[in-house]
């Protein structure tokens, strides 16, 4: 059985009857229930997971702990969840010299280096087993532009201080539109990117067998 973290809408996981969808959205949930027509979905904080403990034989979190203030709970939360040797799949915003303004509109607390991510694992039990580079410098360059725009457009439209401002659906639909035309070109990118100025990293990782984890809750 695998969890996914954050799945939000646009889930990682392809086994959607084997999958178990835990998102702090319950709306996004739906969407996703609707959309799929398969699968389990729970609502719950990442934080203080409602599972028992060593159930799933892997865990997928997709650029989500950059989003947790307290993102070594979150991680110490599924080691405790996963079986013994399990495995844990995330991918996350890399370097923190990119930190910028498309990561405050999204609500990012951080981005990581490696090897600090490295140690964050290693603290809940994890040891990496694959590294790959998923998006490099071009797509960090649309990002900050499509920010920008965005901002501007809601300061001229109403007004508004950019730190109020936050994504509205034409500006989700119109980035999802963009994104999806230039994804290609920013996977090409990534394989002659060096790992060093990655902007997305993925990292496949085991829980070490010795590694308890947190108790996390009954389910």
């Amino acid at each position: 059985m695998t969890l996914e973290i954050g799945s939000g809408i646009s889930p990682m996981s392809a086994d959607a009857d084997r999958t178990v969808f835990l998102d702090y959205s319950w709306t996004a949930l739906s969407i996703l229930g609707r959309n799929q027509g398969r699968g389990m979905y729970v609502a719950a904080d990442c934080m203080n997971l409602p599972f028992r403990p060593h159930v799933f034989s892997q865990a997928l979190c997709s650029e989500v702990l950059e989003h947790l203030e307290d993102d070594q709970s979150a991680l110490k939360e599924l080691a405790g969840v996963l079986k013994p040797a399990g495995r844990l799949v995330i991918t996350f915003p890399h370097r923190k010299a990119y930190f910028s303004i498309d990561d405050r509109l999204v609500g990012h607390w951080r981005r990581y280096e490696l090897s600090e991510m490295k140690n964050r694992l290693a603290a809940a039990g994890f040891r990496p087993v694959r590294i790959e580079k998923i998006l490099g410098p071009l797509e960090k360059i649309t990002m900050i532009l499509m920010t920008s725009g965005f901002i501007l457009y809601g300061k001229t439209r109403k007004g508004r201080q950019p730190s109020s401002s936050r994504p509205g659906p034409v500006f989700v639909l119109t980035f999802k539109w963009i994104n999806n035309i230039l994804m290609p070109l920013f996977r090409l990118e990534a394989l002659v990117t060096p790992r060093r100025s990655a902007t997305v990293l993925l990292m496949d990782c085991l829980l070490r067998p010795d590694s308890r984890g947190n108790e996390p809750g009954p389910w």
